[in-house]
């Protein structure tokens, strides 16, 4: 699990922008705040209306100045099946997370 602790169902987004050690746990940090944004921002227009999204938005706009950044750039991306490795993957180089 990604945010022990966590009150509410742990977002992939959420840890990638919000929790100081993400940038460390992604090998390729900058690729998958890209992404992430881009995908959000597709689900955001097939589904204007969803208020867990639009408050996953407004939470990331606020907290975060890079998505906030990101979403300004008005990127569109579909959710692909690429695969991200994080830094305890021996492909990444390190097996410190």
């Amino acid at each position: 699990m990604l945010h022990t602790g966590a009150r509410k169902a742990p977002s992939l987004a959420r840890f990638t922008f919000l929790d100081p050690h993400a940038r460390q746990f992604w090998c390729d940090w900058d690729e998958v705040a890209d992404d992430l944004t881009a995908q959000l921002r597709a689900a955001a227009g097939a589904n204007p209306l969803d208020r867990a999204l639009i408050d996953l938005v407004g939470e990331l706009s606020t907290r975060s100045d890079t998505f906030r950044e990101l979403w300004a750039r008005h990127d569109v991306r579909a959710v692909g099946t690429e695969i991200r490795l994080s830094r305890a993957s021996p492909s990444c180089g390190s097996s410190a997370v």
